[in-house]
């Protein structure tokens, strides 16, 4: 059980850029609130993230 509790603190996932922002459909985009309205606000949600 250990080994596997070690592996897993050692996995590492990324999370893509696009999951910060608006999504939608060729159709349709939903917006959200508080969705980044730069690149920097992105960058600051995905540290957000990482932290936790």
């Amino acid at each position: 059980m250990t080994d596997i509790k070690a592996t897993l603190r050692a996995q590492h996932i990324e999370t893509p850029s696009w999951a910060f922002g608006n999504s939608g459909t060729r159709f349709k985009v939903f917006a959200q609130k508080g969705v980044p309205r730069d690149p920097y606000e992105k960058l600051a949600d995905a540290a957000q993230v990482h932290a936790y």
